[in-house]
């Protein structure tokens, strides 16, 4: 997550957006997703998934089935997966616990910036209405060059982000089959 946070066009998702910053956004985009809360749902989905590894190690884990030979009696199984009941804090917004979870997130925070900022020549139909010369806080005109320029940062950050997500997903698949030789034998 280090790597998203830390790439050149990332300051445009940083942080939640205000009415201030993007008039109409709130009303428009239904679910908005930023970095910094992306973050915090993954420190909240770490929480929840260590106070369930630490319910599975004790006898009494009612939330917990632990995919072993044992079901059942909170013992922790071989394999490098825990099942989980489907709580609201192991899911997003509120939690993100595994690389699918992240990957929706950050996608629907790709998906969002898109469908905010269409350029003239991709609109999203009468719902989203275009204004050809809308003026910045500062009073100055737009260029027509600069319209997409949100759209285009987001595309560049996306293909990246997605080469990581690869990544990600590829080093987990790894371990899961590291594990599932070592329970074989």
């Amino acid at each position: 997550m280090n790597d998203v946070a830390s790439h050149k066009y990332a300051s445009i998702f940083a942080k939640p957006l205000t009415e201030r910053d993007a008039p109409g956004y709130k009303n428009l985009i239904y679910r908005p997703q930023d970095i910094k809360s992306i973050k915090s749902a993954i420190h909240q989905g770490s929480k929840a998934v260590a106070a369930a590894t630490e319910a599975v190690n004790t006898p009494s884990g009612e939330n917990v089935e632990s995919p072993g030979p044992l079901q059942g009696h909170g013992t922790p199984s071989r394999t490098n997966g825990l099942l989980l009941k489907r709580t609201a804090e192991l899911i997003p917004p509120k939690g993100i616990v595994n690389s699918a979870q992240l990957e929706m997130e950050l996608v629907r925070m790709f998906a969002n910036a898109v469908m905010f900022n269409p350029t003239p020549d991709k609109t999203f139909g009468s719902s989203f209405p275009m204004q050809s010369n809308w003026t910045s806080r500062e009073g100055s005109q737009v260029s027509d060059m600069d319209e997409g320029g949100i759209i285009n940062d987001t595309l560049k950050m996306y293909d990246d982000v997605e080469k990581a997500v690869s990544r990600w997903r590829a080093a987990e698949r790894a371990v899961d089959d590291v594990g599932g030789k070592t329970r074989m034998k």
